[in-house]
Protein backbone atom coordinates (compact mmCIF):
# COMPACT_ATOMS: atom_id res chain seq x y z
CA UNK A 1 0.00 0.00 0.00
CA UNK A 2 3.24 2.25 1.05
CA UNK A 3 4.49 1.97 -2.62
CA UNK A 4 1.21 2.75 -3.93
CA UNK A 5 1.15 5.91 -2.72
CA UNK A 6 4.60 6.54 -3.40
CA UNK A 7 3.43 5.61 -7.31
CA UNK A 8 0.58 7.94 -6.96
CA UNK A 9 2.47 10.72 -5.32
CA UNK A 10 5.23 10.88 -8.31
CA UNK A 11 2.62 10.38 -11.06
CA UNK A 12 1.37 13.85 -9.45
CA UNK A 13 4.91 15.28 -9.36
CA UNK A 14 5.41 14.53 -12.75
CA UNK A 15 2.54 15.87 -14.11
CA UNK A 16 2.52 19.00 -12.48
CA UNK A 17 5.52 19.21 -14.61
CA UNK A 18 3.46 18.49 -17.79
CA UNK A 19 0.88 15.90 -18.33
CA UNK A 20 2.64 12.64 -18.16
CA UNK A 21 2.37 10.41 -21.66
CA UNK A 22 3.82 7.13 -23.05
CA UNK A 23 5.00 6.98 -26.36
CA UNK A 24 5.66 3.10 -27.90
CA UNK A 25 7.71 3.54 -31.31
CA UNK A 26 7.78 -0.13 -33.23
CA UNK A 27 7.77 0.69 -37.03
CA UNK A 28 10.67 1.36 -38.50
CA UNK A 29 10.02 4.97 -39.54
CA UNK A 30 9.68 6.01 -35.83
CA UNK A 31 12.31 3.86 -34.42
CA UNK A 32 15.55 5.83 -35.70
CA UNK A 33 14.23 9.05 -34.48
CA UNK A 34 13.18 6.97 -31.05
CA UNK A 35 16.26 5.65 -31.26
CA UNK A 36 18.62 8.87 -31.27
CA UNK A 37 16.53 10.35 -28.42
CA UNK A 38 17.40 6.63 -26.48
CA UNK A 39 20.99 7.43 -27.12
CA UNK A 40 21.12 11.14 -26.64
CA UNK A 41 19.01 10.45 -22.83
CA UNK A 42 21.39 7.50 -22.13
CA UNK A 43 24.57 9.42 -22.93
CA UNK A 44 23.52 12.28 -20.48
CA UNK A 45 22.71 9.70 -17.90
CA UNK A 46 25.90 8.33 -17.94
CA UNK A 47 28.41 11.10 -19.02
CA UNK A 48 31.65 11.29 -16.82
CA UNK A 49 30.99 7.75 -14.84
CA UNK A 50 33.63 5.22 -15.55
CA UNK A 51 31.39 2.46 -14.10
CA UNK A 52 29.02 3.10 -17.69
CA UNK A 53 28.73 -0.47 -19.57
CA UNK A 54 28.91 -0.61 -23.36
CA UNK A 55 28.38 3.40 -23.87
CA UNK A 56 27.20 4.75 -27.04
CA UNK A 57 29.81 7.03 -26.89
CA UNK A 58 31.96 4.10 -28.62
CA UNK A 59 31.24 3.82 -32.21
CA UNK A 60 31.22 0.18 -32.08
CA UNK A 61 28.49 0.03 -29.67
CA UNK A 62 26.27 2.83 -31.50
CA UNK A 63 26.98 1.07 -34.68
CA UNK A 64 25.58 -2.40 -32.84
CA UNK A 65 22.61 -0.67 -31.83
CA UNK A 66 21.93 0.73 -34.70
CA UNK A 67 21.82 -2.08 -36.92
CA UNK A 68 19.56 -3.93 -34.61
CA UNK A 69 17.57 -1.34 -34.51
CA UNK A 70 17.18 -1.56 -38.26
CA UNK A 71 16.74 -4.91 -38.98
CA UNK A 72 14.53 -6.42 -36.01
CA UNK A 73 12.52 -2.83 -36.67
CA UNK A 74 11.94 -3.84 -39.89
CA UNK A 75 9.95 -7.35 -38.73
CA UNK A 76 8.33 -5.36 -35.93
CA UNK A 77 10.49 -7.00 -32.85
CA UNK A 78 12.23 -3.79 -31.32
CA UNK A 79 10.08 -1.36 -28.98
CA UNK A 80 11.28 1.60 -28.04
CA UNK A 81 9.39 3.40 -25.74
CA UNK A 82 9.40 6.56 -24.31
CA UNK A 83 7.65 8.34 -21.38
CA UNK A 84 7.07 12.43 -21.81
CA UNK A 85 6.37 14.76 -18.88
CA UNK A 86 4.71 17.51 -21.32
CA UNK A 87 7.31 18.15 -24.03
CA UNK A 88 10.63 16.71 -22.06
CA UNK A 89 11.91 13.20 -22.29
CA UNK A 90 12.01 12.02 -19.04
CA UNK A 91 12.97 8.13 -19.27
CA UNK A 92 13.15 6.09 -22.19
CA UNK A 93 13.36 1.96 -22.83
CA UNK A 94 14.99 -0.32 -25.52
CA UNK A 95 13.28 -3.86 -25.22
CA UNK A 96 12.13 -6.71 -27.72
CA UNK A 97 8.94 -8.18 -28.88
CA UNK A 98 8.86 -11.90 -29.93
CA UNK A 99 6.25 -14.21 -30.29
CA UNK A 100 4.08 -12.42 -27.79
CA UNK A 101 6.52 -11.37 -24.87
CA UNK A 102 8.34 -8.24 -24.17
CA UNK A 103 12.46 -8.32 -23.17
CA UNK A 104 13.33 -5.52 -21.00
CA UNK A 105 16.96 -4.48 -21.85
CA UNK A 106 18.02 -1.36 -21.42
CA UNK A 107 16.75 1.65 -19.71
CA UNK A 108 17.52 5.66 -19.67
CA UNK A 109 16.18 8.28 -17.35
CA UNK A 110 16.47 12.35 -17.18
CA UNK A 111 18.48 13.05 -14.02
CA UNK A 112 16.90 16.42 -13.90
CA UNK A 113 13.48 14.11 -13.07
CA UNK A 114 15.27 11.96 -10.31
CA UNK A 115 13.23 12.71 -7.89
CA UNK A 116 10.01 11.59 -9.21
CA UNK A 117 11.75 8.31 -10.58
CA UNK A 118 11.11 8.78 -14.20
CA UNK A 119 12.52 5.34 -15.12
CA UNK A 120 10.38 3.84 -12.30
CA UNK A 121 6.58 5.40 -13.51
CA UNK A 122 8.19 4.26 -17.41
CA UNK A 123 8.35 0.85 -15.95
CA UNK A 124 5.36 0.67 -14.59
CA UNK A 125 2.96 2.71 -17.40
CA UNK A 126 5.23 -0.13 -19.78
CA UNK A 127 4.32 -3.03 -17.56
CA UNK A 128 0.79 -1.75 -18.05
CA UNK A 129 0.83 -0.85 -21.76
CA UNK A 130 2.16 -4.81 -22.25
CA UNK A 131 -0.77 -6.40 -19.96
CA UNK A 132 -3.28 -4.58 -22.76
CA UNK A 133 -1.51 -5.91 -25.60
CA UNK A 134 -1.69 -8.85 -23.87
CA UNK A 135 2.35 -9.35 -24.03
Amino acid sequence: QAQKKEYITKHKRLNRIGAMRLVQHRRPEGLRPALARFVALHTRQWAGREDAVAPFTDPGVLAGFTAIAEEMGAEGLIDITELYSGEALVAAHFGFVFRGTYYAYRTAFNRDAFRVSPGHLMLQELLTACAREGL
